[in-house]
């Protein structure tokens, strides 16, 4: 880009990285908590905001303009694109070390029920019918990364690998009447939902990426920000998109001013007397 292009590029800047500023995201999560959200109380703006930025910082220190040129022009030559020095010592996970655990929690996204340990967590489907609700409820145990269960009931393991997700359509679908499946039901939503906001986070990191000044440029920036998405769609097995800094870099930002339009003849001004 050219310096006027540069200008005009910054000049388009939105800053929806600015949390407190973001309308549109402030408002979705307000609207997922009255539908049943249970917000993850360590969270607010703030925590939001300090993890987007340590996550630009840390992609910005990993990858400076030069070396990320040359790992760029590697990669087009050779075809190799495996990252050697101070990128290769910063890590997925050496980054998910140095930030607060309810942020690395989010970024990882697990399954969360009111009784869990280290792994996993247990939720209770009640009785719907009164004079069974003093009954020992069925306890589902399952792993917090996958929502696996591994057990139902009393201890009972189960024939088949079955998600959360499975026994909720299933016993939703045939046993409604006769449980309640609340709890589960509101861990499926929370896991949704965090789900959701993780990657509308990870989307504004990208752009606070793409927009970044520091010592780099547009198409820098821009490359930078694709990385960051890469990474971190290997690692987590996610997919998130380069569709809006692709949109923003394909735009024109030339703006060549068009010429003012000459009137060919001009009235003359009365002169009073």
């Amino acid at each position: 880009m050219t310096l006027k292009e540069q200008i005009n590029f910054y000049s388009q800047n939105k800053k929806d990285y600015i949390v407190k500023n973001n309308k549109e995201l402030i408002d979705w999560i307000e609207e997922q908590k009255r539908a049943g959200y249970k917000f993850n109380t360590e969270l607010n703006i703030h925590s939001i905001q300090s993890l987007i930025n340590h996550i630009v910082r840390w992609y910005e220190i990993k990858y400076p303009d030069d070396e990320l040129k040359a790992l760029e022009d590697r990669k087009e030559k050779l075809g190799l694109d495996n990252l050697i020095g101070l990128a290769n010592e910063m890590t997925f996970w050496r980054l998910l070390c140095q930030i607060p655990e309810s942020q690395s929690w989010l970024i990882n996204c697990k399954y969360r029920a009111k009784n869990f340990n280290y792994e996993l967590i247990f939720i209770s489907i009640y009785y719907n019918n009164p004079k069974k609700r003093e009954k020992v409820p069925l306890i589902l145990t399952a792993y917090k990364d996958s929502g696996e269960i591994i057990e139902t009931g009393d201890n009972t393991k189960t024939d088949k690998k079955l998600t959360l997700k499975d026994f909720y359509r299933i016993f939703n679908s045939e046993y409604r009447d006769e449980y309640d499946l609340s709890e589960l039901k509101e861990c499926l939503f929370n896991y949704k939902c965090d789900l959701e906001l993780r990657n509308k986070i990870l989307q504004l990191v990208a752009l606070k990426l793409l927009y970044s000044k520091r010592d780099t440029y547009p198409e820098m920036s821009y490359l930078r920000a694709k990385r960051f998405i890469s990474e971190f769609n290997k690692e987590l097995k996610i997919n998130l998109s380069t569709d809006e800094i692709d949109e923003i870099m394909k735009r024109d930002y030339d703006y060549q001013e068009k010429p003012k339009k000459r009137r060919l003849f001009q009235s003359k001004k009365r002169v009073s007397k």
